[in-house]
């Protein structure tokens, strides 16, 4: 055991702390040699100056490849449009990450919860300052030169399913509002002739509009006669005067002032049970074309509607 060993045992607990702290004050200020934490001006000024030029090495580097990156981008469009080639449909009331939806129509708790998003879709649109927007219902599809057009939508196109706040959800006739993601620069197109216009929306198909169709995917559904679909509101569809989406960085500020277009179809159940339902849109040009995460299906959604007694 050694003489230091010794002496520190011999000291009181106040007197490790004193000499502790002469120890600390001295590290940080020697008068003797007159350094600071151990380093002369001479040591500061060398280590200041090996830090002042790395760091400022590393933010003109960084400064420049910044640079080099917003020569790159666009505040007009995206610079990668091929992802995604074509808009998919989807549901409003359907959770992306479920496909069944059961709720018990006599439930008030369990019709708010699925009516949510539907109340909330009438509060956005209510929200719009109609003043200067355009109404899009004959117009034809827009072009890209020409900029973002913002159009009128009028609850009063859904028909029987403009029925807040419940939307049929109370009984066994509730309705499935459904709209078109946004794919920048997508345009709808016409079929080339009527001979191209699928068997199952001929009678509802107009030009200019994106038809929208839904139907029983199980053979067994149709047949008992389980369920029954009124034309869709608005009849015809979408219109092709709200496309194309072409609203740029520079004018994320208006996007308050955009509404994507939905339509809406009523699906009346005769008795509770379970029925998988498929929703689909119908225009020329709909059909993939070969986007990074395009599927190999055509716009469309599924789901099962699953009421409960």
């Amino acid at each position: 055991m050694g003489y230091k060993e010794l002496e520190d045992e011999d000291l009181t607990f106040m007197e490790k702390v004193q000499n502790n702290w002469n120890g600390f004050r001295k590290f940080m200020w020697n008068p003797e040699d007159r350094t600071v934490m151990g380093r002369g001006k001479k040591s500061w000024a060398k280590i200041g100056l090996f830090y002042f030029v790395l760091y400022s090495l590393l933010a003109g580097f960084w400064a420049v490849m910044l640079t080099i990156f917003l020569q790159t981008v666009s505040y007009d469009s995206p610079k990668w449009t091929a992802y995604v080639s074509t808009p998919a449909l989807h549901s409003i009331i359907i959770p992306n990450d479920q496909l069944r939806l059961t709720w018990q129509p006599s439930d008030e708790d369990s019709v708010k919860r699925i009516t949510k998003p539907l109340n909330k879709l009438y509060e956005d649109l209510e929200k719009i300052d109609d003043t200067d927007l355009v109404d899009c219902t004959n117009l034809p599809v827009g072009s890209i030169d020409d900029g973002q057009r913002f159009c009128k939508f009028s609850v009063e196109m859904l028909g029987e399913c403009n029925n807040p706040p419940y939307f049929g959800w109370d009984t066994l006739k509730p309705c499935i509002f459904i709209r078109l993601n946004r794919v920048f620069g997508w345009t709808p197109e016409n079929y080339e002739t009527l001979e191209d216009v699928p068997d199952r929306i001929k009678n509802v198909y107009m030009d200019n509009n994106i038809a929208v169709n839904c139907f029983p995917r199980r053979e067994s559904d149709s047949a008992n006669s389980n369920v029954n679909f009124t034309m869709p509101f608005p009849n015809a569809g979408i219109p092709f005067g709200f496309f194309p989406y072409v609203l740029g960085a520079y004018q994320m500020d208006q996007r308050d002032r955009l509404f994507q277009p939905v339509v809406a179809v009523q699906i009346s159940l005769n008795r509770i049970e379970e029925i998988n339902i498929e929703c689909q849109a119908y225009t020329g040009n709909i059909t993939p074309r070969q986007g990074l995460f395009d599927t190999d299906q055509e716009s469309r959604t599924r789901f099962y509607l699953d009421p409960r007694e």
